[in-house]
């Protein structure tokens, strides 16, 4: 995990002791596997759709709606240049995401946005979020 992490300036900036602690601290109610059991408990099935957009105010956005809609956990789908680990590629596109407020990727790019401001995505709602390779 140490060296995947070191591949980007936004990996470094992870501490594992600490990202354990912020998951052990959340609510039962943003536990993805807790919601997931409970759900399961009931027999009951969720819908788990694929959302993930290139702007981070958008997966806020999104992430809201799909709450509103009933969805119990929040999918956040990484951008394919991040999750075949083709950062550079991927890198040039938040930038201009922000600048023209259009998405230019296909999923959300946790590696430019890091876990700062990834944080700001489960902070927004009430429900679990299922992020790949999120700490």
């Amino acid at each position: 995990m140490a060296l995947f992490l070191a591949l980007w300036p936004t990996g470094r900036e992870v501490d594992l002791d600490e990202a354990i602690e912020y998951q052990k601290k959340l609510p039962d109610s943003k536990n993805w596997h807790k919601v997931a059991q409970k759900l399961h408990d009931e027999g009951r099935t969720a819908i788990f759709p694929r959302a993930g957009t290139g702007l981070l105010e958008d997966q806020i956005s999104l992430s809201k709606k799909l709450v509103e809609s009933g969805v119990p956990f929040i999918p956040v789908t990484t951008d394919s240049y991040y999750s075949s680990t083709r950062f550079r590629k991927g890198g040039k596109h938040p930038r201009r995401n922000e600048e023209d407020r259009r998405s230019l990727l296909n999923g959300y790019p946790i590696i430019n946005y890091g876990v700062k401001q990834t944080r700001r995505i489960i902070e927004s709602v009430d429900r679990g979020a299922l992020i790949p390779g999120f700490p």
